[in-house]
């Protein structure tokens, strides 16, 4: 199922990216995740409670479509916080990883 979910949050992703520009799409999906998926819902876990709510102002529609032309339907769609996925973000930060250009700064270096 994890297989699954993956396959399906990545065609949601790349609809999604196709809507918005490249920077909002980095910052507020490039850190997100399918955590499950019913017959009547679906739960997107996100980093933190900002993305969750701006996610949820900003960009509801675009996720409703992308979701009901990926699996063929609409269904709930639920934020669930997951901490894993916020520790991803700052540890990038700890590392000087630059998610948009996704290259490795050295920050003690500062090369």
């Amino acid at each position: 199922m994890n297989d699954l979910k993956t396959d399906i949050w990545s065609t949601v992703l790349t609809s999604i990216k196709s809507k918005i520009s490249d920077d909002s799409f980095i910052t507020w999906f490039d850190n997100t995740s399918l955590e499950e998926i019913t017959e009547s819902e679906v739960v997107v876990g996100v980093p933190n409670k900002f993305v969750k709510t701006f996610i949820v102002e900003k960009f509801s529609k675009i996720v409703d479509d992308a979701l009901a032309i990926t699996i063929g339907g609409t269904k709930t769609i639920k934020y669930k916080i997951i901490p894993e996925l916020r520790n991803k973000i700052e540890n990038a930060r700890i590392k000087g990883i630059n998610f948009k250009d996704k290259k490795i700064i050295d920050i003690e270096s500062n090369s």
